[in-house]
């Protein structure tokens, strides 16, 4: 019985043996099968457009890559080197927030064209017994010819009508202002145009008159 049943698991090892090879090839020429359906395909598939224009014309990109280059260099360089600043200049009267007068100076090397200084976020208080206050809209959006300057040169400047213009001066209860300028310009040799904005706060000096600061961004 010994002698039978040794040779029996020996019949069901090989089987299993026999099978596990089986498998193994059956798995392998699978493998094989497919891996040159891939490659098959692979070959016969057409490239893509623009991966074939871009190898074909590699040294026409690279050529007119550099000049593209430094055309966008010169672009940001052109509409960021104008330095401009808004200042008080003296005052009219000095009882009043409004009687203060304000310039737009060119401190850059290149000049500025199509000038357009407009007046916003303005605010006038009175904190007494009987306080009032003044607002106006945030951008008054029609200019005065005094506000605009067809150019700009450098080391120039161009006194602005604000905020004189708003016929507030004979008032001298004020207690405190605001007043924002936005200057809009077109940078030299560029067609487009650039935007800065210069709030000021307005605070009464020991002696009484007013003073015009500005105030961080």
């Amino acid at each position: 019985m010994a002698i039978r049943k040794k040779s029996f698991a020996r019949r069901i090892t090989s089987i299993l043996q026999f099978l596990s090879g089986l498998l193994d090839s059956v798995w392998f020429h699978l493998v094989v099968v497919f891996s040159r359906k891939r490659s098959a395909r692979s070959q016969q598939e057409p490239r893509l457009p623009v991966q074939s224009f871009v190898r074909s014309h590699k040294l026409l990109l690279e050529v007119l890559g550099i000049p593209l280059a430094l055309l966008t260099f010169a672009g940001f360089y052109l509409s960021f080197a104008p330095k401009i600043s808004v200042n008080p200049a003296e005052s009219i009267s000095w009882y009043s927030p409004t009687g203060t007068t304000f310039n737009l100076s060119n401190d850059g090397a290149l000049e500025i064209h199509d000038v357009v200084v407009t007046p916003a976020n303005l605010h006038m208080e009175n904190d007494g017994p009987q306080g009032f206050s003044v607002e106006g809209p945030w951008e008054f959006t029609n200019p005065p010819p005094d506000a605009k300057a067809a150019v700009l040169s450098p080391g120039h400047r161009m006194g602005l009508p604000y905020p004189s213009a708003f016929g507030f001066t004979a008032v001298n209860n004020f207690t405190g202002a605001r007043l924002t300028f936005i200057v809009r310009y077109r940078p030299a040799y560029l067609f487009w145009r650039r935007q800065e904005i210069f709030p000021f706060r307005a605070v009464r000096s020991n002696s009484g008159s007013w003073v015009w600061k500005s105030v961080a961004q």
